[in-house]
């Protein structure tokens, strides 16, 4: 049987699932910063989307978009691609922190 291992976090900001998330340090084990899901999120809704339009759209299903955006999983190249192009944004927009104006 495989043990977590528990990090003891010194400052601990609230995820979008309610679960604490560590700034700046990997929110999973796919190597993703914990705003990768924030920053699609926040792109998704800023571009007028629903999570049930923008995976239509996609073709996956609903709960695998809400689990990139709550960084349960991430999506492959090609899907990021994808993403861009319907969200209007760069390839690299996801490589960091959303700004919130």
């Amino acid at each position: 049987m495989r043990l977590k291992r528990h990090r003891p976090a010194t400052q601990v900001v609230p995820g979008k699932s309610g679960r604490p998330r560590l700034p700046g340090r990997p929110a999973n084990d796919h190597g993703l910063p914990a705003w990768y899901g924030d920053s699609l999120m926040l792109r998704r809704v800023h571009a007028g989307w629903s999570s049930t339009e923008l995976a239509e759209r996609l073709e996956v299903g609903k709960s695998t978009l809400l689990r990139w955006e709550s960084g349960g999983s991430a999506p492959h190249e090609t899907q990021v691609a994808a993403l861009c192009k319907i969200l209007g944004c760069a390839k690299t927009a996801f490589s960091r922190p959303p700004k919130i104006v």
